[in-house]
C-alpha cells in the first residue's frame, strides 16, 4: 500500500484508539460463529467454495453478502478475476458471524492467497449495534490472521445504502464505518475509504450506481467498484498476466455440460433423451437440472434463446432436429408478454395459436410433453417497449396457454407459483426478470422433479387430461373456450405440497403480495411473521377411496405461525387423514383469520373430488391460537364475514368435527374476562370436538369453562387434562388419546 494511505491509517488508528470507542476491549472470541446452510442453495455453494479452496490456487480471495456475490453475476467477471483464481465468499444474506464459521468451516483452508478484501455488515444493520458489528468485523480479521498469516487484507467500508424498505439506513451504516479504520494496523490489515465513490454531490448514494432498492449495486456500480479495486491489486502484487494458463481453463468452462447449458452432453445410450425448449429463463435451470437428473436422463436443450411463440413456430422443427425424445419439456411466454423483438406484437389470440401450431409438432415427435407456466413478469413499464404489464394481461397470455394445454392434455409445471410474491427473494431486481442463483436452483429442482415424475409416466396418452395440482388463483385457472373453469378428470393427480390460494389478488394488495410471507429472526431461528396472501399448502394422504381431511390452523398467539412438521404432518397421514397447512392472516388480525379459515372450509370442500377428500368429513385442527380460531369457527360458521366470490362460496364452511390442542382466549384476547361468551355464544350446533390441555397451562381455565358450557348447551365434547406440560403440551403423549377419539368419531371411513 503506498505510504499516504499508511499514514492516514495511523492517524486515524491512533484517533480511535484514544477515544471512548471501547471495541478493543471486548476479545474476537466473544463473537460467536454462526452456521447457515439453508436454503440448499447455501449449503451447495459453500461445499463449492470447500473444493476450490482445497486446490490450493487462490490468490485473490473477495468476503462479503449479497453485493460481493453478485460479482459472478456480471458477464466480465471471468476476464477480470479468473487470472488472480479469485475465490469468492460473498454469500447473499451473509452476516458478520455467518462468516466467521464459514472461514473456520474450510472455506479458506489450504490457500494462501496475497490478498483478502472484505466488505461485510450491511445485513447486521438493524440487528446489531454498530459497535457489535465492527466487533464482528475485528473478529473475522483476527481469523484470517492467525489463517493466512502471509496475506494482506483489505476492508472496506459498508457502501452507502438507503433501502427502500427501512429507515435510516445511510446513517446506521456511517455510524459502523466510523468504527472501522481503528481495525487496520497498516501493515497486514489496511481500511480502504471507497465509500465516497458511490456518493453523489449531496452526500447521497448515487442513484446510477445502485439497483431499485438502492442497497445492490448496478452494473455501473460494479465498473466503480473495480477501478476502485484495480490499484489495489497492483499493489498487492497481482497482475493478470501471471496467471494466463488459468484463464485458458476456464474458457474450457463452455464444454463442460453440467456448467454451460449449450454444450449438450454424449447421450448415455441406456437413458432417456429429454429436450428443454424455452427462453432465458430455462437457460438460466437447464445446468442444474443435468446435475440433478445426472444418471437418469441424457438432459438437452435448444442452442440459444427460443424467445418468442411465433419465433418458435419459425424453428420447431429446426430444434426438434432428428432425434428421438422421450420428454420435452418447453416454455413460451415472457416475450410474447412484453413484446420484445415482435412485429407485430403479441396478442392472447395470436400467441395461443402460436402455441397450437407448436404443441402440434411436438405431439408427433409422441414424447411426453410438458409445459412450464411462464414465470411473474415485472409489473409495470418496461423500459424499452413501454407495454405496460399488468395481472390483468398476465392473466390473459397464462389463461390462453393453458386452455392449449388442455385441448392437447399436456401437462403443465407450474413455476409461476413459487416465485410470484417472493420477486424481491429470486430476482436479480425489480425490473428485471432473471434470477439469482437461488431462484435458479429452485426452479431447477421443480424442473428436474417433475422431469423425472413424467419419464415414469411415459408417453402422454391420448385424450387423457393429466393436469397437475396448481396454485389456485383466478390468473392461474384452467379455462375452456366458453370461459368457465373445467372440472379435472379421473387421472389429474394431485402433487404434494399444492398450494391453494384463498383470495382475488386484488384482494390482498395486489401482484406484490402474491403468496407473500414475511419472516423474522429471533435468536438464529427464523419465525413466520406475516402472511398477505393467504393460502393452504396440502398434503394428501395416499388413499383409493376419499380421505377424510383438516385444515390444520397453527397457533402462535396471532402474531406468528410455528408451521407443523414432516413428522406432525405424518401422524395425521397414518390415520388416513388428508392435511391442508393454512396460512391465516397475521400479525393481529383476528377476523381477518376467521374470514380466512371460513373460506379454506368452503374451497375444500368444493375441490373435495379434486383433493381426493370426502366432503362429508372434513374437520379443523388448531392449537393454541389456532385452536381458538378453529373453535370460534364451529360456533360462528353461519356468519357473512365476506361476500361471495365464486361457486365455492355456495359451500358451508361447518366443520365436521375439531381437534383442539391447548386452546388460547377463550377467556379472552387480553385474559380480562370469565368467559369470552360474545365469540362462543353456544347457540348454534357445534360440530363434535375433542379438547386438551396441560392442567399448568394458564389457559387451561378458559378451556375447562368451554367444555362445561358447551355440554350444557347439548354439544359432544371431550376433554383430555394433563397433569404437566404447560402451554405447548411439553412431554404429553395427547395425539394416541386424540387420535382414537378421531377413529370413534369417523369409524370405517379411516382405513
Amino acid at each position: 500500500m503506498n505510504a499516504s494511505r499508511k499514514h492516514i491509517t495511523l492517524i486515524l488508528t491512533l484517533f480511535l484508539a484514544c477515544s471512548a470507542f471501547t471495541l478493543h476491549a471486548a476479545p474476537p472470541e466473544t463473537v460467536v460463529p454462526q452456521a447457515r446452510l439453508t436454503p440448499e442453495w447455501r449449503a451447495e455453494r459453500h461445499a463449492e467454495k470447500v473444493a476450490q479452496a482445497k486446490t490450493g490456487k487462490a490468490k485473490l480471495v473477495m468476503i462479503g453478502d449479497s453485493i460481493t456475490h453478485n460479482w459472478e453475476k456480471q458477464k466480465n467477471y471471468a476476464e477480470i478475476f479468473a487470472p488472480y483464481n479469485t475465490l469468492n465468499l460473498g454469500f447473499g444474506g451473509d452476516r458478520t458471524q455467518h462468516v466467521l464459521w464459514r472461514l473456520q468451516n474450510g472455506e479458506i483452508d489450504g490457500i494462501a492467497p496475497k490478498l483478502v478484501t472484505m466488505m461485510i455488515g450491511t445485513n447486521n444493520i438493524k440487528r446489531d449495534e454498530p459497535t457489535d458489528i465492527a466487533l464482528g468485523i475485528k473478529a473475522i480479521i483476527a481469523e484470517l490472521r492467525q489463517r493466512l498469516p502471509a496475506s494482506k487484507i483489505v476492508v472496506f467500508p459498508i457502501f452507502p445504502r438507503n433501502h427502500t424498505r427501512t429507515e435510516g439506513d445511510f446513517e446506521a451504516v456511517k455510524e459502523v464505518n466510523k468504527l472501522l479504520p481503528a481495525l487496520a494496523d497498516g501493515k497486514q490489515v489496511f481500511h480502504v475509504d471507497i465509500g465516497q465513490n458511490f456518493m453523489d454531490d449531496r452526500g447521497q448514494p448515487t442513484p446510477e450506481l445502485y439497483g431499485r432498492d438502492l442497497l445492490h449495486l448496478s452494473n455501473d456500480g460494479y465498473a466503480v467498484w473495480l477501478k476502485a479495486l484495480q490499484p489495489i491489486l497492483g499493489e498487492a502484487g497481482l497482475k493478470a498476466k501471471d496467471d494466463k494458463p488459468e484463464a485458458r481453463a476456464v474458457k474450457k468452462k463452455s464444454e463442460d455440460p453440467f456448467r454451460d447449458p449449450f454444450a449438450n452432453p454424449a447421450d448415455d445410450p441406456a437413458l432417456p433423451r429429454v429436450l428443454i425448449i424455452g427462453d432465458s429463463i430455462s437457460i438460466g435451470y437447464t445446468a442444474a437440472v443435468r446435475n440433478l437428473l445426472s444418471g437418469k436422463a441424457n438432459v438437452h436443450r435448444v442452442k440459444g434463446n427460443c424467445r418468442y411463440s411465433a419465433f418458435g413456430v419459425q424453428h420447431i422443427d429446426e430444434w426438434l432436429g432428428k432425434g428421438d425424445w422421450d420428454l420435452i419439456h418447453f416454455n413460451f411466454g415472457l416475450w410474447d408478454w412484453y413484446g420484445w423483438s415482435q412485429d407485430p406484437k403479441a396478442t392472447p389470440e395470436s400467441y395461443k395459436a402460436n402455441l397450437d401450431q407448436i404443441v402440434t409438432k411436438l405431439k408427433a415427435t409422441r414424447a411426453k410433453l410438458i409445459f412450464a407456466l411462464t414465470t411473474p413478469p415485472c409489473i409495470g413499464p418496461d423500459r424499452k417497449m413501454k407495454i405496460i404489464i399488468t395481472e390483468e394481461r398476465a392473466k390473459e397470455f397464462n389463461d390462453a396457454a393453458l386452455t392449449v394445454m388442455k385441448q392437447h392434455a399436456v401437462e403443465i409445471n407450474d413455476l409461476y407459483a413459487p416465485i410470484a410474491g417472493r420477486r424481491s427473494q429470486y430476482q436479480l431486481g425489480t425490473n428485471n426478470v432473471h434470477y439469482t442463483d437461488e431462484g435458479k436452483s429452485l426452479q431447477a429442482k421443480q424442473v428436474a422433479k417433475v422431469i423425472e415424475a413424467g419419464l415414469k409416466t411415459g408417453p402422454l396418452a391420448a385424450g387423457v387430461d393429466p393436469t397437475v395440482g396448481r396454485e389456485r388463483f383466478p390468473a392461474m385457472q384452467t379455462t375452456g373456450e366458453d370461459g368457465k373453469r373445467s372440472r379435472p378428470t379421473e387421472r389429474d393427480k394431485i402433487q404434494e405440497h399444492s398450494i391453494i390460494r384463498l383470495w382475488p389478488i386484488e384482494q390482498v394488495g395486489g401482484e406484490q403480495n402474491r403468496l407473500k410471507d414475511v419472516y423474522r429472526d429471533r435468536r438464529g431461528r427464523k419465525q413466520l411473521c406475516g402472511v398477505l396472501d393467504p393460502h393452504m399448502t396440502v398434503h394428501p394422504a395416499k388413499s383409493d377411496k376419499p380421505t377424510p381431511a383438516i385444515v390444520y390452523c397453527p397457533g402462535g398467539a396471532y402474531r406468528i405461525l410455528a408451521i407443523p412438521t414432516a413428522e406432525t404432518i405424518k401422524q395425521w397421514h397414518e390415520l388416513g387423514i388428508t392435511v391442508f397447512v393454512l396460512k391465516y392472516t397475521i400479525p393481529n388480525n383476528l377476523d381477518a383469520a376467521f374470514r380466512d379459515i371460513q373460506r379454506a372450509i368452503r374451497l375444500v370442500r368444493h375441490e373435495a373430488e379434486r383433493w381426493n377428500v370426502d366432503p362429508n368429513n372434513i374437520g379443523v385442527f388448531g392449537n393454541s391460537a389456532g385452536g381458538h380460531l378453529s373453535a370460534r369457527l364451529t360456533q360462528n360458521y353461519s356468519e357473512k364475514s365476506y361476500e361471495p366470490i365464486d361457486d365455492a362460496d355456495k359451500e358451508s364452511c361447518e366443520p365436521n368435527f375439531a381437534i383442539l390442542q391447548c386452546a388460547a382466549y377463550f377467556q379472552g384476547r387480553k385474559m380480562d374476562k370469565d368467559f369470552d361468551a360474545e365469540r362462543f355464544h353456544m347457540k348454534n350446533k357445534v360440530a363434535p370436538t375433542f379438547l386438551t390441555y396441560a392442567k399448568d397451562d394458564k389457559f387451561c381455565k378458559g378451556g375447562i369453562e368451554y367444555e362445561k358450557r358447551l355440554r350444557e348447551a347439548g354439544g359432544t365434547i371431550q376433554l383430555k387434562l394433563f397433569d404437566k406440560g404447560g402451554h405447548g403440551m411439553g412431554g404429553c403423549d395427547w395425539f394416541p388419546v386424540a387420535a382414537e377419539w378421531i377413529r370413534g368419531q369417523l369409524g370405517t371411513t379411516i382405513e
